[in-house]
């Protein structure tokens, strides 16, 4: 498997189709006979995914490299996917390294500095990593990138 492919789910889909065929059918796509889910539903699932705070045109600047994603940023991205995958040490040791990369930067890092730095610890010695307090440091860090 690989660990930076994204997860299957209906969210994130371009189409979603309920129907039935045949084995080589269905892997080429096509179907003996289905239905489509209609694309206002499709869009409107995708949009509730998005924070709903410029994402799209910070998608189109970075795509387009009128911007760039930060380290903080894309560390953040792999603490949350390693957390999503309860790989917690390793969520809290990604979790350190963006509030440390955002306060290399000139960010705040408000709350989550200390809570970042409580799980690095923890994650360092081999403690059991509480998910809620992660949970909780994550949703700062958020605060605190998007602040920044």
């Amino acid at each position: 498997p690989d660990p930076y492919a994204a997860d299957i789910h209906p969210d994130n889909a371009v189409f979603i189709r309920f129907g039935y065929g045949s084995g080589e059918e269905v892997a080429d796509g096509r179907w003996s006979e289905a239905v489509e889910m209609p694309e206002g539903r499709r869009r409107a699932t995708r949009t509730a995914a998005m924070d709903g705070v410029g994402a799209s045109e910070r998608v189109a600047s970075v795509l387009s490299a009128r911007d760039t994603v930060l380290a903080h940023e894309a560390l953040l991205v792999e603490a949350e996917l390693a957390a999503g995958e309860d790989r917690l040490a390793l969520a809290a040791l990604a979790l350190a390294a963006a509030i440390e990369s955002l306060l290399r930067g000139g960010g705040d890092g408000g709350g989550a500095a200390e809570m970042a730095g409580k799980l690095r610890e923890q994650a360092l010695s081999g403690a059991e990593i509480d998910p809620g307090a992660l949970r909780e440091a994550l949703r700062e860090a958020r605060r605190a990138i998007r602040a920044h």
